[in-house]
């Protein structure tokens, strides 16, 4: 081997070495930074450089971000705008399984978030993720019956014993409440709808009291009494990161679908 084609191999191999180096920097200070926010569980991040040396060149070509068995009271990614290098992502993936937000279960959340940046120091020289710009995606969540009654159960605290039932196109909630001074079996059915991207209400409620049908009016009336059954806002904290375009209900399962983004700073957007 010539001095000209072995400089070149040497070169090229530390570039190799180099890149490497930087991918196990990025995926370290993603999940350092995730555990910081989400409190137990597993999180591992996984970077797909943009070519053989995208992340020389700050740009991957997907970031894949896993976590499960954690609580959180917010989802970890904000907007913070500044100045200095960046790295771009093409697409950003979330995947949660078995997770707690604020008091709400949730059996799985994926988002996948196009056209993304980081600020390059923070990442490697704070092991913090620091996102600049994000575009808009989809999301989509599904909530079990169980999760959806242990919501229940402590969102209204009057209501004792909760059996939650999902079935193709309607949700059934049962519970021991007091009613007129005396405590009652109510049994409520309706469907499922959502509202101005942000509400789940249950919707057409058909209402046994103490086993006997009652009149639409006053099952509408308890209805309007617990609905929004679920405020992704302030329930969730999902404030500015998902927009409810669908929501359906199957068996044992509730799957809801959105557009997705990272929200700016909420302390900076009050300061402004």
């Amino acid at each position: 081997m010539n001095d000209t084609l072995k400089d070149a191999a040497i070169a090229l191999f530390s570039l190799f070495v180099l890149s490497g180096f930087v991918n196990h920097r990025v995926n370290r200070a993603a999940e350092i930074d995730l555990r910081r926010t989400l409190r137990g569980g597993e999180v591992h991040a996984s970077v797909r450089p943009d070519g053989v040396f995208g992340l020389l060149a700050g740009q991957s070509s997907s970031t894949r971000i896993r976590a499960s068995g954690f609580h959180s009271d917010r989802l970890p990614f904000i907007i913070q705008h500044g100045a200095g290098l960046r790295a771009h992502v093409r697409r950003l993936d979330l995947e949660f399984q078995d997770f707690t937000l604020r008091d709400a279960p949730v059996k799985r959340f994926f988002a996948s978030l196009p056209k993304v940046s980081i600020d390059i120091g923070s990442a490697f020289f704070r092991e913090r993720i620091v996102i600049r710009t994000a575009g808009e995606g989809t999301a989509v969540a599904t909530v079990d019956s169980e999760g959806m009654q242990r919501f229940i159960q402590k969102k209204y605290p009057d209501f004792k014993n909760v059996q939650v039932t999902l079935t193709p196109g309607f949700v059934s909630v049962a519970a021991d409440t007091p009613i007129l001074g005396a405590v009652s079996l109510v049994e409520m059915r309706g469907r499922l709808t959502h509202r101005e991207g942000r509400f789940l209400e249950i919707s057409e409620p058909v209402m046994l009291l103490n086993g006997r049908e009652t009149a639409p009016a006053f099952a509408q009336t308890r209805a309007n009494a617990i609905n929004p059954v679920l405020d992704i806002d302030r329930d969730l904290g999902l404030a500015g990161f998902l927009y409810i375009t669908e929501v359906e209900v199957g068996e044992g399962i509730v799957t809801i679908r959105g557009r997705a983004t990272v929200p700016p700073d909420p302390q900076k957007r009050a300061t402004e």
